[in-house]
């Protein structure tokens, strides 16, 4: 993670970016001037816009192990595989469906 750079942008992700980032050994954040001005923008600008939402409730520890860390990670990444799936399907129907 040292290497990477996380870029704050949105409605409140650079309000608490030192919140959600703390222990994470990131190179650096940006954090963009008027972000969230740009994002309610493009929210309300936006000819097509859908939400994808799924709940996953997790319980980590101060000091997971490396097991626990994997199996989280395994979790997510079938979560995320879901959602995109979710998405696939949505826009082979065509986005006038």
């Amino acid at each position: 993670m040292s290497e990477y750079v996380l870029l704050a942008f949105g409605g409140a992700g650079p309000t608490h970016v030192a919140g959600y980032t703390q222990g994470i050994p990131l190179w650096g954040i940006l954090i963009f001037p008027y972000s969230s001005v740009f994002s309610a923008f493009g929210a309300a600008a936006a000819d097509f816009e859908h939400h994808y939402l799924r709940a996953l409730n997790l319980i980590v520890p101060p000091a997971p192990s490396n097991d626990l860390k994997l199996g989280i990670g395994q979790r997510l990444s079938q979560v995320w595989e879901e959602m995109e799936q979710q998405a696939i399907q949505l826009f082979a129907a065509g986005l006038d469906q």
